[in-house]
């Protein structure tokens, strides 16, 4: 075997050494130009790993629209003293929706009905009937 730097035979034992971030085998006299090289600890292997058992689906709630809920609104909004305007602002939508709403033109949509349950505190989605 040669030395890596000056390429002569190494005769005796060759000395593993780190020279500016690199590992070479290197004679003794070549050896005092680098650190000595020492292997990092090898890491523990985890022996045994249980696979996890992949979670049930969870069942979906399959929610409706109660049929009064154009009442509903217009009473706890009035209950509560607010304009379709006001409302519209508290819950972040237009008072145009509101109104539609009210009026039975128009059925919210499940984000829109779960809003409005939790301002004006009425149950406006309902488990389907079998």
């Amino acid at each position: 075997m040669n030395c890596e730097i000056c390429g002569k035979e190494i005769l005796k034992k060759a000395v593993d050494v780190d020279i500016e971030g690199t590992r070479m085998r290197v004679c003794g006299a070549c050896a005092r130009l680098g650190k000595r090289y020492v292997a990092p600890a090898a890491a523990a292997k985890p022996g045994f790993r249980p696979h996890r058992r992949p979670a049930a689906p969870k069942k979906e709630k399959v929610l409706e629209i109660v049929d009064d809920c154009a009442v509903l609104v217009r009473k706890n909004r009035e209950r509560l003293g607010l304009t379709q305007d006001q409302l519209g602002a508290k819950i972040n939508e237009k008072g145009s929706v509101i109104s539609r709403i009210e009026s039975g033109h128009m059925e919210p949509d499940m984000r829109m009905a779960k809003k409005l349950e939790r301002f004006l505190g009425v149950t406006l989605l309902e488990e389907p009937e079998i």
